[in-house]
């Protein structure tokens, strides 16, 4: 029998996709990911008992100039459980929870329901599970298999409480919803937590179900937390290009930003993936870290990437750069410069991760046949730093806002966004029009600015100057 093959990070931003349950990795070029990745794992699971795990997969090989290089898969730790018989109740749902039994505080803990459904019919159920004290659900965790998110979930990042409404599991099948907690306390204990599905019966009557843990049984699920310092991970906290539009042969510098705020961390590999005909620049890689060690692999790696393996990241805030060179001419079958950034560790210091705060990839259109033209940056030293900031994170940046230059007011958060007055121009009484004025226009759909005579919609123009 074939497993069920789950995505581990929010299937957007994984390096792969699932199709009749075949995982296949996008692209290579520009799409990359080390295997010890979160964004490039693939959970498994049997949902009945098996005897032996056989694992096939196929690679491909990018022979330009005869260089060669393997795609390795990376096999992660396999638990071995025996599932408690389901009990599917008078309405035809059955849900249980199946959680890590014990883990160190500095890792994340794997949460997989399983809401089966053994009517004919589709069902809309509601998902909620409220984790003790101590514990808090991971931001952009929350997937789904065989089944459909109809309404958005709650903002679980960073909250005791995951609530998803509108889950429909389709008649006859097992919708399999996952997600990861962490720990907020550094301390050996047990945690208990208990899901429930809400849901509408035959008789339009308002039912609630709770789970059962799949190994133990009805009632709560346990997690036994090992203290051993909090999660700490280094992060990659900005990747940005010195370009706003790429020409024929244009030298393309990458920069990213990286913060660790630990001790040192070694056996660290940084991989760039570029779009297609994009090669990386031989020696331009620099930090602004002493590099005492690392390998650039240039033999081995195939052109549309840059990887360099083995290298140790100090504490603190570094900057880390290399260039990259545009064809002449780019191909007319290409629209935009992607560089996808990947870094890993495989280093045995425990709980050694590297997160990305944000997207891990930069997408740069080409400068030809677009319908407005761009500037390149502004690349003068900032004079005046910003005083007012307002954020949804509980914890900033060091000397957060004043290293956000040039500004009045920053506004920083993940899942929220910046909504200006919603009007009419003609609502606006005549005496209190101000020239500069912005509103977004509920009638023509648009963003407009009052100029000192005339409302008008922002429109994208070339600049002059």
């Amino acid at each position: 029998m074939k497993p069920k093959l789950m995505y581990v990070a929010p299937q957007r931003r994984s390096t792969y996709t699932i199709n009749d349950n075949v995982a296949k990795g996008k692209p290579r070029a520009p799409r990359s990911s080390g295997y010890t990745a979160i964004r490039g794992r693939v959970r498994v699971d049997f949902p009945i008992a098996v005897e032996e795990i056989v694992i096939e997969y196929k690679a491909q090989y990018n022979n330009k100039n005869n260089n060669l290089r393997s795609q390795l898969i990376g096999i992660g730790p396999i638990t071995l459980y025996c599932p408690k018989p389901v009990e599917v109740n008078e309405d035809g749902l059955a849900l249980t929870l199946k959680v890590q039994d014990s883990s160190l505080t500095c890792e994340e803990v794997p949460f997989t329901f399983s809401i089966m459904n053994t009517n004919c019919e589709d069902k809309l159920v509601n998902l909620k599970d409220s984790l003790p004290s101590g514990m808090q659900w991971v931001e952009n965790s929350l997937n789904v298999t065989d089944g459909e998110f109809t309404q958005s979930p709650n903002d679980y990042g960073n909250n005791e409480v995951l609530d998803v409404p509108g889950i429909l599991v389709h008649g006859g099948s097992t919708t399999i919803v996952t997600a990861r907690a962490k720990f907020t306390e550094d301390k050996t204990t047990s945690y208990q937590t208990r899901a429930s599905i809400n849901y509408l019966d035959r008789e339009n009557r308002d039912k609630t179900y709770e789970s059962c843990d799949l190994v133990y049984g009805c009632g709560n699920s346990t997690i036994n937390s090992i203290s051993a310092g909090l999660a700490n991970p280094v992060t990659i906290d900005e990747i940005k290009v010195n370009k706003s539009c790429i020409n024929d042969g244009d030298k393309i510098l990458v920069t990213i930003h990286v913060t660790n705020p630990g001790d040192l961390l070694d056996e660290v590999t940084l991989n760039a993936a570029f779009t297609e005909g994009f090669e990386y620049i031989d020696r331009s890689f620099k930090t602004s870290f002493k590099l005492t060690n690392g390998t650039i692999n240039k033999e081995v790696i195939p052109y549309s990437e840059f990887e360099i393996e083995n290298f140790s990241l100090p504490p603190g805030k570094h900057e880390i750069s290399f260039q990259v060179q545009a064809p002449t001419p780019i191909s007319d079958q290409l629209n935009e410069f992607e560089v996808n950034i990947d870094m890993s560790t495989t280093s045995e210091i425990d709980c050694a991760r590297i997160e990305v705060n944000g997207d891990n990839e930069v997408l740069v259109p080409f400068c030809r046949d677009l319908p407005y033209c761009t500037l390149d940056p502004n690349t003068e030293i900032p004079t005046e730093i910003s005083e007012i900031g307002i954020t949804t994170f509980e914890k900033t940046m060091d000397n957060w806002p004043h290293n956000t230059y040039n500004g009045f007011i920053v506004l920083e958060s993940k899942s929220k966004g910046f909504v200006i007055t919603r009007t009419t121009s003609n609502s606006i009484p005549a005496q209190d029009l101000v020239e500069g004025m912005i509103i977004y226009d509920t009638d023509d759909k648009c963003i407009k600015l009052y100029n000192g005579t005339d409302w008008n919609c922002i429109q994208r123009t070339c600049p002059t100057n």
